[in-house]
């Protein structure tokens, strides 16, 4: 592994890749304690699902199938816990590992939690006594920092850097401020600068890493290879050096904060009461009389008064009649349609969320207690419209992925990721182009367009399918983007329910075409301060001239249109 290589430069490498620090020099492990980055030595969690995720990132680009991309990468942890040091200690971390990966593939952060947490579970049912194993503390500890600062701390530093090196800073800043109490507790000592040094340090680890095991397997093959990937982790582990060093010469870098007695201190009665505690119940009794009970307590209310604070409200009673409902998932379009007798399908599926966060879909579907749909409806390969699908897809059950005709230069990526996604999950994929019906409980939906598919390099917005869902007497015209110019072509007639396109872009033929649908309510799916200024000032008046009633997710969240005796009940989620 440290083929060619001497001195902290190789226990360095060594001890990033396959853990343990015991062959660093004395100044380069306290610069390593001091910088806050020693936990870099430590196989943990965090390094198993490097391994793993380079692994499924290598397999799938060489075009193994996911799943079984995701079975070669279950086995790539066990041999790389086997080659590891620590015993038990890396047996966890491999666990930890195995749940980042599996969480890495399920998009859901309560599908998250779970994973995290039936580990735990597994681990404490197999080794009680690990609870107060430091490593086993610290590995759980970053993970939930990477659920709970991570989203937040993400979007905060994509302000100031690129996607990517905005989410590897809010991973490295979650994970330090939450293994923090942690370090202090154990080894009362705090790193003051070991925040900022992460956030340099941890992505400057990850290749460090897969170079030294790359280099494994390419020495086997040709030695000369393994040693200048050697030479390449050696040098990574020589820049990492240098930045700890220089962090920990920083004044007060770090501070001691003993929270417990020093081992050999001696508390007043301590030990009387300990003898007491042994002779009426045991040695069992004289370890629980020891443990500290208050701090536990502590703990424990303040995690139940943080479970009832983040827990979701129930949502709201299913309709008892038909509903169209424009989900407030941002800047994009999803159109909930729903039956009383539970049947659902989604009309589009809105923008990804940030990088480890639901997607605004699979939130709005939560809110609304969706657990399954019947079919989701995508009408054209706008990243705004397309973008939720995968997370949908993982998230519930899903009849049938509907789309119109391929493109004649094929689907955008987004559109390409959603019919994977769905395929994997042996959704079915079907397309539906004019004169198409599709059947939702109390809803018919019939497609008006388009007949093909859009000719290649064309603007997407004019050819995105447009449907009218009709239900007990109400009707709906579903535009995705298509504007008035693809909208003049279709057959007239009147509806009740008008999805506005594209928005609420400016659309200079509007006028005339709500001349002719004479809609009484016009929806309005828009981001809040979106940079688009959607809906347009010139929309929003063709729409109160024409006397349509306009509602706006921006301003109303969830707006649902239900009929009843011939009248149009509308309400917002705020």
């Amino acid at each position: 592994m440290a083929a060619g290589l001497g001195g902290d430069r190789a226990a360095l490498v060594r001890g990033m890749a396959l853990g343990g620090g015991a062959t660093l020099s004395e100044g380069a492990a306290t610069a390593f304690r001091d910088a806050g980055v020693w936990h870099l030595l430590a196989v943990s969690g965090q390094n198993v699902t490097v391994v793993a995720m380079a692994a499924l990132a290598l397999l799938v680009a060489a075009g193994v199938g996911r799943r079984a991309a995701v079975a070669a990468a279950a086995l790539v942890i066990v041999a790389y816990c086997l080659a590891c040091d620590g015993g038990a200690s890396v047996a966890r971390a491999g666990v930890v590992g195995a749940l980042g990966l599996a969480a890495e593939l399920r998009s859901t952060a309560r599908d998250r939690w779970h994973l995290l947490l039936a580990g735990l579970a597994l681990l404490l049912a197999h080794q009680p006594r690990s609870i107060g194993d430091p490593g086993l503390q610290l590995s759980f500890a970053a993970v939930c920092g990477l659920f709970t600062l991570g989203p937040p701390l993400a979007a905060w530093w994509r302000g100031w850097l690129p996607g990517p090196a905005a989410d590897l800073a809010a991973m490295a800043g979650a994970a330090g401020i939450a293994t923090a109490p942690v370090v202090v507790w154990h080894f009362g000592r705090l790193s003051l600068v070991g925040l900022a040094v992460n956030v340099v340090a941890v992505p400057l680890a990850a290749p460090i890493v897969v170079l030294a095991l790359t280099g494994i397997a390419a020495g086997a093959v040709l030695p000369a290879a393994g040693v200048a990937l050697a030479w390449v982790a050696g040098a990574g582990a020589t820049a990492l050096l240098w930045l700890a060093r220089a962090a920990a010469a920083v004044p007060g870098a770090a501070v001691d904060l003993p929270l417990r007695p020093r081992p050999g201190s001696r508390r007043r009665g301590g030990p009387r009461r300990a003898g007491a505690a042994g002779r009426a119940g045991g040695p069992g009794t004289a370890v629980l009389a020891r443990l500290p009970w208050p701090r536990i307590a502590a703990v424990l209310v303040a995690a139940a008064v943080a479970g009832w604070a983040l827990a979701p409200g129930p949502a709201p009673p299913w309709p008892a009649r038909p509903a169209v409902t424009a989900l407030d998932i941002g800047q994009g379009d999803a159109i909930l349609l729903r039956s009383p007798d539970g049947s659902a399908a989604v009309v589009d599926a809105g923008p990804p969320g940030p990088r480890g966060s639901a997607a605004p879909l699979v939130r709005a579907l939560r809110r609304l207690g969706v657990r399954r749909l019947d079919a989701l409806v995508l009408t054209h390969d706008s990243l705004d419209h397309v973008g939720g699908a995968p997370a949908a897809l993982a998230d519930v059950p899903v009849g049938a992925l509907l789309l119109p005709p391929e493109p004649a230069d094929g689907w955008a990526p987004a559109a390409r990721e959603a019919v994977a996604a769905a395929r994997g999950r042996g959704v079915p994929v079907a397309v539906v182009r004019a004169g198409a019906r599709v059947d939702v409980g109390a809803w018919r939906v019939r497609v008006l367009w388009p007949a093909r598919g859009r000719p290649a390099g064309a603007d997407p917005n004019p050819h995105s399918l447009v449907a009218v869902a009709s239900a007990d007497g109400l009707d709906v015209l579903l535009t995705g983007d298509a504007e008035s110019d693809a909208l003049a072509r279709l057959p007239g007639g009147r509806v009740e329910v008008l999805k506005v396109s594209h928005h609420g872009s400016e659309d200079p033929g509007l006028p005339a075409e709500l001349a002719r649908r004479r809609p009484a309510v016009a929806l309005v799916s828009a981001g809040r301060g979106n940079p688009f200024r959607h809906p347009r000032p010139e929309t929003l008046a063709a729409l109160a001239a024409a006397g349509a009633s306009t509602w706006r997710t921006d301003r109303s969240g969830d707006v649902t249109v239900t009929a009843s005796a011939g009248a149009l009940a509308v309400a917002g989620s705020r």
